[in-house]
């Protein structure tokens, strides 16, 4: 297996272009099926302890299913879309990322974005509503990380060795495959809420996918951390259960500051049945994982933690997490996301009230 991703890699060094990234930073045309999705993400965390955390994932019929995080640092409690935890397909502009009162623009694409709101948001501890103007900017000159092409070829063949190989497996590998790419950078603006001020200067990573069928029934679980280290080396480390794809499966990357180039991740030690399989995660852990030929050790501490349920059947339950990072003895924050099933579909609040 292997051999075969190796010689893949080859083959497309040599005889296929490299993706247009200019054409493809913006909303692309959907396909046709009934769970096609293009979707964007941004967050951006800081060492003062703002964080922030937005998706917008077009669906077809002009809907897209949209959630929203803002921590600012002097504020108690977390700002989220007054819905929450619904994020689940709110009617949305055909061709762009606004849903609303909510945009995500492409200025510049591979360079330029910006993230804009004026309206309603409530605070997740205690549901007061709030007014708010939110305008920030994305900016990068990094280049983008190819989740198709740059992966590490090694642990990629391991994580399908796993799996029980046919015809009908392929195919539906083949039906799953999706187009994501990613980019580190910072994300500066100014966030008003009532009438009172706030500009936020944070790390940030956003990325971008594009699916012919993105269905969040078909995922068990997923987590994935998002970490900035006050050296300037930055990672994406997620480990990821979909069965009827691949049932344990590593993937991500880091920006190491002092070489300035992007590392696929090469292995993580962190195993979801030892990691909050009930549904209650730990506040307090630590993994290894190794990157660009370097091992590194992390220890988490959770901040916060807030719900959302994505899907129009609430078919998974979404944990935002913020968080403060120890990388081998160096201070890191950000964020993390774990991602859970959710079976009894909208009738989980009845469960848990």
């Amino acid at each position: 297996m292997y051999i075969i991703f190796y010689i893949k890699k080859i083959s497309k060094a040599s005889t296929a272009p490299n993706k247009n990234f200019e054409n493809l930073d913006k909303p692309q045309k959907l396909p046709t099926h009934e769970h096609a999705m293009d979707g964007v993400y941004f967050n951006g965390s800081s060492i003062q302890g703002d964080r922030f955390s937005m998706a917008m994932n077009r669906r077809n019929g002009n809907e897209i299913e949209t959630y929203i995080f803002v921590k600012i640092a002097s504020l108690e409690g977390t700002l989220v879309n007054v819905d929450n935890p619904n994020a689940s397909l709110n009617k949305g502009e055909d061709d762009s990322f606004s849903a609303e009162g909510f945009n995500i623009v492409s200025i510049i694409p591979t360079k330029k974005w910006k993230i804009t709101y004026n309206g309603k948001m409530k605070n997740a501890e205690n549901a007061q509503i709030h007014n708010v103007h939110l305008n920030l900017d994305f900016f990068s000159n990094l280049s983008i990380f190819d989740y198709g092409t740059d992966f590490d070829h090694l642990s990629h063949a391991k994580a399908l060795a796993l799996e029980l190989w046919s015809g009908a497996y392929f195919d539906i590998l083949k039906e799953f495959h999706l187009m994501c790419y990613g980019q580190f950078s910072k994300l500066k603006g100014k966030v008003s809420v009532d009438v009172k001020e706030y500009e936020l200067k944070m790390d940030s990573y956003r990325d971008h996918t594009v699916a012919d069928n993105f269905n969040w029934a078909t995922y068990h679980r997923y987590i994935t951390h998002y970490i900035n280290v006050e050296n300037g080396d930055r990672f994406v480390i997620t480990k990821l259960s979909q069965p009827v794809v691949t049932s344990n499966f590593s993937q991500g990357f880091m920006y190491n500051a002092s070489d300035k180039k992007y590392y696929p991740l090469q292995k993580c030690n962190l195993e979801l049945y030892q990691h909050g399989e009930t549904e209650k995660p730990p506040v307090d852990y630590a993994f290894l994982f190794a990157a660009g030929g370097r091992e590194f050790t992390i220890q988490i501490k959770v901040e916060d933690s807030i719900p959302a349920y994505l899907g129009k059947n609430w078919d998974c339950k979404l944990l935002e997490r913020f968080c403060s990072a120890d990388v081998n003895g160096k201070k890191g924050w950000g964020s993390c996301q774990w991602l859970y099933r959710n079976v009894y579909g909208k009738s989980i609040l009845s469960k848990t009230l």
